[in-house]
């Protein structure tokens, strides 16, 4: 009967030790993934996609509470429809884009709303798409200890009364 509560609680660990392994790695995944594909949507629009002039028609003061960030709205046409988008990396420097200032805009022509502010601020792989990778990579460590620290227990010898 020991070795039954032995193997048991053995059992036990090992199930919620491979959970937390597991929880890990679809948190992983899911980041890692998630900011691969945005990142590679980016570098489609830059490469493949239509490149047009936007104007800074607004820029808007918010602040949340770590920090004041500007938004800045950038108005473009395309196939006689006007667009209006905010660039993606809020900012804390107001002095970014200055109203009326024309900024080069890129998007698949299918998707014109999606458009992205194509300059070299807005090209650079940004804080938004690294952080989500670091957090996955680190979700994957985490993973890898909650698997490592899985140990194989060893046998006790149980001592065979004589008779």
């Amino acid at each position: 009967m020991a070795s039954y509560d032995y193997d048991y609680e053995y059992s036990k660990e090992k199930f919620i030790k491979y959970s937390v392994a597991l929880f890990f790695l679809v948190f992983a995944s899911g980041f890692i993934v998630g900011s691969g594909f945005q990142f590679y949507n980016r570098q489609s629009i830059y490469r493949n996609g239509i490149h047009t002039t936007g104007i800074v028609t607004d820029i808007e003061h918010a602040t949340n509470t770590d920090m004041d960030v500007y938004v800045f709205k950038v108005k473009f046409s395309f196939d006689n429809q006007d667009y209006l988008i905010e660039n993606e990396n809020k900012t804390g420097n107001e002095d970014r884009y200055q109203l009326n200032e024309k900024l080069r805009v890129g998007f698949i022509s299918s998707a014109p709303e999606k458009a992205i502010i194509d300059d070299h601020r807005e090209h650079e792989y940004t804080l938004g798409l690294l952080l989500p990778q670091s957090i996955g990579f680190l979700a994957l460590y985490f993973a890898f200890l909650a698997v490592k620290s899985i140990k194989k227990p060893t046998q006790q010898k149980q001592e065979i009364p004589y008779k």
